[in-house]
């Protein structure tokens, strides 16, 4: 079962760089915008971010589950460990939105909040 945590590790660092992606550009153009104090476009890009992480999330289910048995053999699981990591994996491709959007948010919210760190 040890084994099955870390097979399934490069499965949880794709969905971190996910939600990275979207979550650095958001944040990078919401500080850009509150140095215009442009608030009203902050909430459409932040939305956009949220929902975008969100549809990417079901994008990667949907893509996962048909080859949730192609990514474990490429992950090298053996015959020992291979239904272990498949539970292991089939539990994170449910919560990729999840785990997508807790990167993505966890960029938006260092954005917004330097603003009322430098005053």
């Amino acid at each position: 079962m040890l084994a099955a945590i870390t097979l399934t590790l490069p499965v949880f660092a794709i969905l971190k760089a996910f939600g990275s992606l979207i979550g650095v550009g958001g944040a990078t153009y919401i500080s850009r915008l509150l140095g215009e104090k442009d608030y009203k476009q902050i909430k459409h890009v932040s939305s956009f971010s949220f929902y975008g992480c969100l549809l990417l999330g079901i994008f990667v289910i949907i893509l996962g589950f048909p080859l949730v048995n192609t990514i474990i053999t490429g992950l090298g699981a053996s015959s020992l460990s291979f239904d272990y990591t498949k539970d292991y994996v089939t539990v994170m491709l449910i919560e990729s939105p999840f785990i997508i959007l807790n990167f993505a948010l966890e960029q938006l919210v260092r954005a917004a909040t330097y603003k009322y760190l430098v005053v």
